[in-house]
């Protein structure tokens, strides 16, 4: 079972700002440091204070939360391609890797 305090939730003002901020930065199938460090840095720009908040004290802290849990984060509209996977990525259902089309 899950520890509620261990559980963050973005309203859908906060997820959609953020999708707009990752959209911002043209994809690269590569993932190179270069393009991770751009996603970073939009996130950590466009979450809001409680978040940044959270994951600071997760830094600082002698004894931190054994894990974090984000929900309502945005998710890809399409998927456009997987990195060094022979996956057929047309076989998946936007928005979740997880799941086929049926």
């Amino acid at each position: 079972m899950m520890n509620e305090n261990y559980i963050f939730k973005l309203n859908n003002d906060e997820r959609d700002n953020l999708r707009k901020a990752l959209t911002q930065v043209p994809y690269d199938p590569s993932g190179n440091n270069q393009y991770i460090t751009e996603i970073r840095m939009a996130a950590y720009k466009a979450f809001p204070r409680h978040i940044i908040s959270r994951l600071n004290e997760q830094k600082t802290s002698i004894k931190p939360l054994p894990y974090l849990i984000l929900e309502n984060l945005p998710l890809d509209e399409k998927i456009i391609s997987v990195p060094n996977s022979s996956d057929d990525v047309d076989g998946f259902k936007s928005s979740c890797m997880s799941k086929r089309k049926s």
